[in-house]
């Protein structure tokens, strides 16, 4: 898009609409393996608009085992700077969801991952006075004995087009998840039901 930085583009490619860096030095929990970090990001939305795109810019590569994004409506923006205000740290500690009671999940990024753009002449509404929560998975057991946990400032770009002309496609996502089954030992046909 031809946006620039908190602009909106078309919806075509070409350089982000938005460029978010990380802001303060996130730094990962070394008292556990696994550390859970919602960061919001301080960038919101104007007029709404559709996401065609995104991408995460790592920092910390070598902690950052994966990374969640969410958009959080503006009607539970206060929920998540409460959160984020509880907790003295940047951000604030997290598992599974950014822990307000309305957010959808707009996408991931893992190692190695390219820009995720979504298919032509599609997006994802974002409405005014959204907001993003990145939700950090580090992994801490490649930090050397005695050191400190590395500083982390992960950031995102967004690449969108406007609300005119409509886009055939409306993309939305949704969760599905069943975390209390147990596979029995040597079942190799053993069948697992999500809804």
């Amino acid at each position: 898009g031809e946006g620039g930085p908190g602009g909106v583009g078309d919806g075509e490619g070409g350089e982000a609409d938005v460029k978010r860096e990380g802001g303060d030095d996130e730094m990962a929990e070394k008292a556990v393996s696994d550390d859970y970090q919602c960061r919001p990001m301080t960038y919101t939305v104007g007029a709404s608009i559709f996401m065609t795109g995104y991408n995460v810019l790592p920092d910390a590569g070598g902690i950052v085992h994966h990374v969640l994004v969410y958009r959080i409506p503006a009607s539970s923006v206060a929920e998540m700077e409460a959160n984020d205000a509880a907790d003295p740290d940047t951000g604030y500690t997290c598992a599974a969801t950014p822990q307000t009671s309305s957010f959808e999940f707009l996408g991931s990024w893992v190692p190695g991952q390219f820009p995720a753009m979504l298919p032509e002449d599609s997006g994802i509404l974002l409405e005014e006075g959204d907001r993003f929560v990145l939700q950090m998975h580090y992994n801490t057991l490649a930090i050397p004995q005695g050191q400190p946990s590395p500083p982390d400032r992960t950031g995102l770009e967004l690449w969108t087009r406007p609300l005119q002309p409509h886009p055939a496609y409306i993309v939305s996502y949704s969760l599905a998840a069943n975390a209390n089954f147990a596979i029995p030992p040597g079942d190799e046909h053993y069948a697992i039901q999500s809804h």
